[in-house]
């Protein structure tokens, strides 16, 4: 709805913005008119400062995860060419014998380290659905993960 009025010698268009309900009507004097489009400038300018931080948050977030994905790959390079080893995850059945616990099995996978030994217990109660308790018996099949060095 856009009309053209002359209002105390100034031509000015009567406008509705429906996000703020404010308009400029015929008994609207000089200064009023300013404020209106004073207010109206202010809203704007906050829209934009909005978008530009949006698009400022956006860009970091991008550089980030990129700058995370180059370390990543530049650190797990230095590990591999530090030790010379690069190790891939591979799976096997195994049948669980009389006696035998998820801690002893995960033993005989990996190096023998208390830390590996109850990662390698908690990836096999991940594979084969066991949950939280270590309950196994024998003639069970078990899925093992272990690592092989390239």
């Amino acid at each position: 709805m856009s009309r053209t009025m002359n209002t105390t010698g100034m031509t000015m268009n009567k406008t509705m913005n429906a996000k703020t309900n404010l308009k400029i009507t015929e008994n609207m004097t000089q200064q009023e008119a300013f404020e209106y489009r004073n207010k109206l400038w202010h809203i704007k300018r906050e829209r934009e400062i909005r978008r530009a931080k949006m698009f400022i948050a956006l860009g970091l977030s991008v550089a980030v995860i990129l700058f995370s994905i180059i370390i990543g790959g530049f650190v797990k390079d230095i590990n591999a060419s530090e030790t010379g080893r690069v190790y891939h995850k591979c799976y096997t059945n195994i049948t669980v014998e009389k006696g035998d616990t998820l801690w002893a099995i995960a033993t005989k996978y990996t190096d023998g380290s208390n830390a590996a030994v109850r990662k390698c217990v908690d990836e096999i109660k991940e594979i084969n659905d066991l949950g939280f308790y270590d309950a196994i018996c024998s003639g069970d099949r078990l899925i093992i993960p272990y690592y092989v060095c390239e």
